[in-house]
């Protein structure tokens, strides 16, 4: 069957459904968002469909997806998602849902099964009491581990990471780039951090983030981590780590442009550990970034020479590790939001 001809409104599966039920199918349904389909998906609605002759799949309107996903989701458009899903032949039918339950969808088709993933407790789902009102039942599968939308974005993120960067498209235009220390900028700080459960937002760091990318900055992190070069993890613990706040960070609706690290040990002397400038040396080749306008965003000494001898602003967040980074800073604020504040009033602004 064409995958578009699968594709109903809740109206038309509600005239649908009655005369399959007379045919004496069994009707199931099942929803989700369904955002880059995977095996994981393929085996659950293949599990759902051997339960009924029927299986109709709701999937969250993209609105719907961001009100408790965040701006940076769905990844997949709608009509895209539900073309995907009505590709399988598990599925009959395909719909959409605005509504956060699903209570309206339940009281027009009144399936005979509602089928959900084993990530819901049958006892707390609210939707429950609809079924059972009609004289339907609810069903709940197990949940394949390790399977899921967003380990699948870890694992494409981390990949990213691996090859050094993000690069940009062709043509991307030129604009000024906000450099950003990560640890006790936009991460809380711990000591040689390498845990992902351990990686937090600091207070300010996704507003402060936001703030820039609508003012027009290229969001460019530049790390020391040295360790990796003295053993105390790998950089596949370092890629893990940046996953996670990559993760966090797009629930808050921002996006990093690019991530580069130093991994040496201090003892090497390299020429890309700040307060040497080699890391924003090699984003400035790499990257469509004018220097003039640019700001280095740091809580550290080190980080305000680099920006120094790089030639642009550097911007203090919180109170320093010296009195000299104090005494070095353009400007400075007690968290990113503040310090972006401040660092707003300097220089030039694309916005």
């Amino acid at each position: 069957m064409d995958p578009q001809a699968k594709i109903k409104t809740r109206a038309e599966l509600a005239r649908l459904v009655p005369a399959l039920r007379r045919k004496g199918r069994t009707i199931g349904l099942t929803n989700g968002v369904f955002d880059l389909l995977h095996c994981g998906h393929a085996a659950y609605l293949a599990e759902a469909r051997a339960l009924c002759d029927v299986l109709i799949v709701s999937c969250n309107t993209d609105a719907s997806v961001r009100r408790y996903k965040g701006d940076a989701r769905p990844l997949v458009p709608l009509l895209e998602r539900q073309f995907l899903v009505a590709s399988l032949e598990a599925v009959s039918f395909v719909t959409s849902h605005g509504e956060r339950r699903m209570r309206r969808t339940l009281e027009a088709l009144k399936p005979d099964l509602y089928i959900k993933g084993g990530d819901y407790d049958a006892k707390a789902l609210t939707s429950r009491a609809v079924v059972e009102a009609y004289g339907g039942k609810t069903v709940i599968l197990s949940l394949a581990e390790g399977l899921s939308t967003t380990a699948l974005i870890n694992r494409a993120a981390e990949a990213a990471f691996r090859e050094g960067r993000f690069l940009p498209g062709p043509g991307a235009p030129r604009r000024p780039a906000a450099f950003l220390d990560r640890d006790g900028v936009i991460l809380a700080p711990v000591p040689h951090l390498h845990e992902p459960e351990k990686t937090a937002l600091m207070p300010g760091a996704a507003a402060g983030l936001r703030l820039l990318a609508r003012r027009g900055f290229r969001l460019v992190i530049v790390t020391n981590q040295p360790g990796i070069g003295m053993g105390y993890f790998t950089v596949e613990d370092f890629f893990r780590v940046n996953s996670r706040m990559l993760g966090l960070l797009a629930k808050e609706g921002v996006r990093i442009d690019a991530v580069y690290f130093c991994p040496h040990s201090p003892a090497l002397a390299c020429a890309c550990r700040k307060p040497a400038t080699g890391l924003l040396v090699r984003a400035l080749a790499e990257q469509p970034i004018a220097r003039r306008g640019s700001l280095f965003f740091g809580d550290r000494e080190a980080d305000m020479r680099a920006a120094r001898r790089f030639g642009i602003p550097g911007v203090l967040v919180g109170p320093g590790d010296t009195a000299a980074a104090v005494r070095l800073a353009a400007a400075h604020g007690r968290d990113l939001l503040a310090a972006a504040r401040r660092g707003l009033t300097l220089g030039r602004i694309v916005g």
